[in-house]
């Protein structure tokens, strides 16, 4: 029987979230400057608060709207020439 985890974890470092989702952490620092993700700094360490599934999860419902905005404001074709109306 496995043992489940008493706690939901709460923060990681930079290394470790940047691992968990196949970045570079320099690249985690540029998504903590402009706001993407949330830390806080204990002392001198950096804990990113964002859990990084939720942060992958955020970017499938970004490209979803991008790819909706996308398909709306395409010009309307007539139904099966390929020309436009």
């Amino acid at each position: 029987m496995e043992s489940q985890p008493r706690y939901k974890q709460a923060g990681w470092s930079i290394p470790h979230w940047s691992s968990a989702i196949d970045v570079s952490p320099s690249y985690t620092r540029e998504l903590i400057a402009v706001g993407r993700i949330k830390s806080v700094k204990i002392g001198s360490k950096r804990l990113i608060t964002t859990d990084p599934a939720e942060f992958l999860a955020s970017l499938d419902v970004i490209a979803a709207r991008q790819h909706n905005a996308r398909v709306a404001a395409a010009p309307p074709h007539r139904r099966g020439t390929g020309e436009r109306e």
